[in-house]
């Protein structure tokens, strides 16, 4: 008798997706319905009706598992907002974001708060820092490195899940004050800069002229 054949390379590629798929709903849905202050890989494993060995066959470890659930999480649920990439983007980009983060407010504030929900967002918002921290530097040329840091902490913190989660959820403004109350501030910190990398300009041409 002749052996089934072997499932096609796209056939066991679409069954890890799927299965992947799984295991981050899973854990998704544990975060958002109970705020869990730890998410335990078992937890997941129970929620997905995934084994353990199959879990652990895709994600080694738990920060394995934590780091592939906010890439997906932010494709998925939040929508693919991109990085930002000139200082001038940071407002539209929050407003984008924060478009997305009302679609799922709860998951929202799971990940703004509890100790898992900031692990997930632990490689993304380290990412944003040096994106920032770069456009601060093209902006500001005359500033110093210490200067682009300084402004790319506040910078990323107003833009952050956080700062939104603080002022939609916490403080009860509304959608559209929200955005606008972070865009305005976002705008007037970037014109700060700015102001700030002229006027340093001008006294380094003063020193040199």
């Amino acid at each position: 008798m002749s052996s089934a054949p072997s499932p096609s390379p796209s056939l066991r590629q679409e069954h890890a997706e799927q299965t992947r798929a799984r295991i981050l709903d899973a854990l998704v849905e544990l975060l958002a319905a109970t705020g869990a202050e730890e998410v335990s890989v078992p937890e997941v494993a129970r929620r997905s009706g995934v084994s353990l060995r199959t879990i652990y066959r895709y994600y080694p470890t738990r920060d394995d598992l934590l780091d592939g659930a906010g890439d997906w999480i932010f494709r998925q649920k939040f929508g693919d907002v991109p990085l930002e990439r000139t200082l001038g983007d940071l407002p539209a980009v929050f407003a984008a974001a924060a478009e997305q983060w009302e679609t799922h407010p709860e998951l929202a504030r799971a990940m703004a708060y509890s100790p898992s929900g900031k692990e997930l967002l632990r490689k993304r918002r380290e990412r944003r820092f040096e994106d920032i921290t770069r456009a601060v530097a093209r902006a500001a040329p005359n500033l110093s490195s210490a200067d682009h840091r300084l402004d790319a902490a506040v910078l990323g913190y107003l833009q952050s899940i956080r700062t939104w989660v603080t002022l939609r959820q916490d403080v009860g403004l509304g959608r559209d004050e929200t955005v606008a109350a972070v865009v305005a501030a976002l705008q007037t910190l970037i014109e700060d800069v700015r102001r700030r990398d002229r006027a340093a300009g001008r006294t380094e041409r003063g020193r040199t002229g």
